[in-house]
């Protein structure tokens, strides 16, 4: 049994211990004198800010190149108006040749990569500002919804320092944007409902329905959850008499005022009509629906998928295992440490307990949200980025807990905040250590630093492999190839790329810069190679300079007048 899991097990237990002492014990008037509590949400939000921006270009290494399409797709709408595979404007973008990808980050990547070019801190911003916009609204959400600073605070604590929220952070990838999005479209609409009607009502109630419609085209399971989401508690507010229902009708018509183009492209993909251009926005149609085989309801035996679903969803979101993805979560912490999860069950129990009594609209909302969170994670099959939705609401419940917890007796307040503060500092080593380590691997670090070192050669053509990833993944290659020599030209004539592990008849990149074959039969002598080590045959290379980053080498032509 390793050091991890021995202090999960421990700190586990005592979260248990402290949960059923609070609720023994009952909970006693502790008020958090102003200066302090300002004076620890400043702490707080420096920690989180630090942690999210500590070594932000080189942890994770390497680049993700799902990341890489996105950052390459900005820099092409920047310059063209268009997408790598040409279309203008796309409500939603083609990836792969064979997959979709949201627009949501790709064009909140727009301004950072037109004004600092195509790099991986570029690249990363809009993921670092969009999270920590979701703990603002987060800590705003909580004050609003419970009318407790202090449980506000603590719930601002813990997402400042939960594993999920911090990975996530720091590396650019469309489905993350989709909680931070829904936390601040929550947060606009309870300030909407508080407020008195008027202007200052009706701009918070637009804030929110805009961020709504936003949260469509950060990733796809917002389609049925999200609306799910609105229906049900516009029915609460309505039912409550807290809107009337011509200021619903009006937000369902600034929502669609915005998300009518995405609505737009599923339906033309559902019933296979012809893309739709217009002069602001392109509805593609997608032959290739790769991942419409993954959800529930399309799946030849549902029953047998939506049990298999439910294990995972249990696996990640209660035990806290990891989903075989290192990017994703790190062995140990899991998504928000395994000791939280007995404070979220207590903050649930908190929850419902108090809608029961007076129907408040903070356990409604929070409920609800945590609804649609386990209905995304058994409509789909489940990992980390998969299920995001479900996180912000754990982390509330978590908050909730924590703070009842802490309000009865002291010494479980300092207690939980020292074992946090534990849990912290380890995840923490580990991921600035040795998940640093382990990442750069499914980052493909190697194959970047050999491109980067490539691109200083500045060679009239280059062969690139078309292995880097696996056997045959050309379009990794061409789109990692893309970000890291600054173009936005899929079919740039300076690089070609071949594969001489993709069997015969296999389907390839049918561009002009495709060639299904092994470097050394290319024997093109000026170009500067990018190869795995394995394709090359020293022999044919004898008057090439070579450099190894990895498993990858760099082999250049030594010219006449080199020493």
């Amino acid at each position: 049994m390793d050091l991890m899991t021995i202090v999960n097990i421990i700190l586990t237990l005592l979260a248990v211990d402290a949960v059923v002492m609070a609720v023994w014990l009952g909970e006693r008037d502790d008020e958090m004198p102003s200066v302090s509590f300002w004076t620890a949400f400043g702490v707080i939000a420096a920690v989180a800010v630090a942690v999210r921006v500590f070594e932000f270009g080189s942890v994770p290494g390497g680049f993700n190149q799902d990341g890489a399409m996105a950052a390459v797709n900005a820099k092409a709408i920047i310059e063209t108006g268009r997408d790598i595979y040409g279309t203008r404007m796309p409500a939603l973008f083609e990836a792969w040749s064979y997959a979709q990808m949201n627009a949501f980050m790709i064009y909140a990547a727009c301004p950072f990569v037109a004004a600092f070019g195509l790099n991986p801190i570029a690249a990363r911003l809009p993921s670092l500002i969009i999270s920590l916009g979701g703990l603002l609204a987060l800590f705003g959400l909580v004050r609003a919804l419970t009318g407790n600073r202090v449980a506000a605070l603590f719930t601002f604590a813990f997402a400042a320092i939960n594993p999920w929220h911090i990975m996530q952070s720091r590396w650019l990838l469309e489905a993350n944007a989709l909680p931070h999005v829904m936390v601040i479209a929550a947060y606009f609409l309870v300030k909407a409902v508080q407020a008195e009607r008027g202007a200052r009502r009706w701009l918070s109630l637009s804030a929110s329905m805009v961020s709504f419609a936003l949260t469509l085209y950060c990733y796809g399971i917002a389609v049925y959850t999200v609306p799910l989401f609105m229906a049900a508690v516009c029915a609460f507010l309505l039912a409550a008499r807290r809107i009337r229902a011509r200021e619903a009708v009006a937000a369902v018509g600034v929502f669609l005022l915005v998300a009518w183009p995405i609505i737009g492209v599923y339906i033309i993909n559902v019933f296979k009509l012809p893309s739709l251009e217009l002069p602001f926005v392109t509805l593609p149609y997608f032959p290739s629906q790769s991942r419409s085989s993954e959800l529930l309801f399309l799946d030849p035996e549902p029953f047998a998928k939506l049990a298999d679903n439910a294990i995972k969803l249990t696996r990640i979101v209660l035990f806290q295992r990891g989903d075989g993805w290192a990017h994703n979560s790190i062995d140990g912490f899991g998504a928000y440490y395994l000791p939280a999860a007995p404070f979220a069950a207590f903050g649930v129990w908190l929850t419902i307990r108090r809608a029961r009594d007076d129907g408040s609209l903070a356990a409604f909302v929070s409920l609800a949200w945590l609804a649609v969170g386990i209905l995304a994670g058994l409509c789909v099959s489940p990992n980390v980025n998969r299920v995001n939705l479900i996180f912000y609401p754990i982390i509330i419940f978590a908050g909730i807990g924590l703070e009842r917890a802490a309000r009865s007796r002291r010494y479980i307040k300092y207690g939980t905040a020292a074992a946090f503060a534990i849990l912290f500092g380890m995840f923490c080593g580990a991921y600035f250590t040795d998940w640093s380590d382990e990442i750069k691997e499914p980052f493909l670090a190697d194959f970047g630093q050999a491109l980067e070192y490539a691109e200083t050669l500045d060679a009239g053509e280059y062969y690139i492999t078309g292995d880097s990833q696996f056997a045959g993944s050309v379009m990794t290659s061409r789109v990692l190839t893309m970000f890291y020599f600054g173009t936005a030209d899929m079919n740039d004539p300076r690089f070609i790329y071949f594969t001489e592990l993709q069997p015969p008849g296999e389907s390839s990149p049918g561009s002009a810069n495709f060639r299904e074959s092994s470097p050394e039969s290319a024997n093109f002598r000026e170009a500067v190679y990018v190869v795995n080590a394995k394709e090359l045959d020293m022999s044919e290379f004898e008057s090439y300079s070579m450099k190894e980053f990895g498993r990858f080498i760099v082999a250049e032509p030594v010219r006449s007048d080199s020493p």
